[in-house]
């Protein structure tokens, strides 16, 4: 059975497996059309790249590596790390090569969702490719670990399980995407709301299941870190300082237009996918809620609440936008659900004109442009991309020379530098910002000067500053680093320093 919402006979059963593959393998082939063995290693993805690294040498996060989010994807980057060493692969294309797999693996569990929930393997298509469709979002996905794909996959995972009552491992799999990053614990809430019928059901015992099933990588999370005396660097990272420091310098004043503005500049001319994908939203809401105060709803008063999964998630993740969102990026969790609720509207719409013969063949017609339009941005992205991966290896090289065996670096932003190298940092901060300097020097009981004190006692003889715009403190450390070393020319970098001579 695959789910309380859509129960296949065994003929459609097989049809939707093999479907369920081939979109697995199209979104593992546009992924592929993106060139991510030559993509730069760059941005926050290198973060988490460093951070598995980290893991690997031994290190825990929080306490030896500073970072905000939930560490569970760093540590399935550590796993294919070490597989790919086996291999005798560099750590950065072995998580790449796993992370072509898992885009066609979140194209083929949307393409899923729409299914079970709309009932419309049409939908369910269309879904896919909507989210293959956007390069932003296959781009975004190539470069390095990026923890919102895995709280993608298990938050999606988690609806499926709801939809299949199967509360425990909803309750498991819920708990794994907030481990991947916070606002994947509303994946849990949205198990719970369901399962005890909006708080008023709870003899069945399935709403305790899903918080049973939660509560098992949490217990598992905390036994771990407090093994190895960083429970309280956990709890300070990815809870104290996201509530006291990082929501109130990142709050927004016009948190809707914000949203619009990152919508519009992520969508651009694909914006008619957003303004669809929304109404359809609306509308199955509508429908939803009417439906489950209609008299013939009463009788499966169950199946109808599990319907409500589908749109109580994405709902609570646009709170959240209102609420905390900095770039393109943090829409990454809503774009399976922009492609399921647009093949939602345009099945609708073919339903409603199902007499004209045109609009009926509207859902099919779609589903091909989209597919065509898929394909043509992925062999455009090909034919322009470059090997900017290897241009970053060679630049790098002129660093590794200077660093003999003992010597350390300090690298502040350009962490892709610390993977490349495979050197671990002078210090646990690779990137002091929106207020983590103060933050930090508040913990040490001094001020900025406690910092860069715990810099000059690891003497690294490099220093590599980038993405200094959203530190606080970046005019002092600009002046310590100047004073006490020389700029070394490097390819690609402005500012890599080298000891000066005692």
């Amino acid at each position: 059975m695959l789910s309380n919402v859509y129960r296949p006979q065994l003929a459609d059963l097989l049809s939707i497996r093999a479907l369920t593959l081939q979109v697995l393998l199209l979104g593992a082939l546009i992924t592929l059309l993106y060139r991510p063995f030559l993509q730069a290693e760059t941005g926050d993805q290198s973060i988490w790249d460093y951070m598995a690294q980290a893991i690997l040498r031994g290190q825990i996060p929080y306490r030896d590596v500073i970072e905000i989010k939930g560490p569970l994807s760093a540590y399935l980057s550590a796993g294919m790390m070490f597989v790919g060493r086996l291999l005798g692969v560099s750590d950065v294309l072995s998580v790449r090569a796993v992370y072509v797999l898992l885009v066609g693996a979140v194209a083929a569990l949307t393409f899923l969702v729409g299914v079970t929930f709309l009932k419309s393997r049409t939908a369910g298509v269309i879904a896919a490719l909507a989210l293959l469709m956007s390069g932003h979002f296959v781009s975004w996905m190539i470069s390095g670990t990026e923890p919102k794909l895995w709280m993608i996959i298990f938050g999606l995972l988690s609806l499926l399980l709801i939809a299949a009552n199967r509360p425990f491992w909803a309750g498991v799999c819920s708990m794994l995407a907030c481990l991947c990053w916070q606002p994947g614990l509303l994946f849990t809430g949205t198990a719970v709301l369901v399962f005890s019928n909006y708080f008023t059901r709870w003899r069945d015992g399935r709403a305790i299941q899903v918080i049973i099933g939660a509560m098992l990588p949490l217990t598992i999370t905390i036994i771990y870190f407090a093994a190895n005396h960083a429970l309280g660097d956990l709890w300070r990272w990815a809870m104290v300082y996201n509530y006291q420091v990082y929501a109130p310098i990142t709050r927004k004043d016009d948190a809707a237009g914000h949203l619009l503005m990152i919508l519009w500049r992520v969508f651009k001319v694909d914006f008619w996918i957003v303004i669809l994908s929304f109404s359809g939203l609306l509308f199955f809401i509508f429908q939803s809620l009417r439906d489950k105060f209609a008299l013939k709803v009463k009788q499966d008063e169950s199946n109808a609440t599990i319907k409500d999964a589908l749109w109580i998630a994405p709902l609570v993740y646009l709170l959240f936008c209102l609420i905390n969102l900095q770039a393109g990026p943090d829409l990454l969790p809503l774009f399976p659900f922009i492609g399921v609720f647009l093949g939602f509207a345009i099945v609708k719409i073919a339903s409603l004109f199902r007499n004209l013969r045109l609009v009926n063949w509207l859902p099919k017609l779609l589903a091909a442009i989209l597919l065509l339009l898929t394909l043509w941005r992925g062999v455009e992205f090909w034919r322009d991309s470059s090997p900017q991966l290897q241009a970053q290896i060679k630049a790098i090289e002129v660093i590794d020379r200077e660093l003999t065996e003992g010597e350390k670096i300090f690298v502040h932003g350009a962490t892709e530098v610390l993977v490349l190298l495979n050197k671990p940092n002078a210090t646990p901060y690779v990137f002091l910002d929106y207020g983590k300097d103060d933050f930090i020097a508040a913990q040490k009981s001094g001020n900025f000067h406690t910092l860069l004190d715990e810099i000059a006692q690891h003497n690294p003889k490099i220093i590599v500053l980038s993405r200094l715009r959203k530190m606080q403190r970046k005019a002092e450390l600009q002046q310590w680093v100047e004073a006490h070393y020389n700029r070394l020319a490097v390819a690609g970098y402005d500012d890599v320093f080298i000891r000066k001579a005692p």
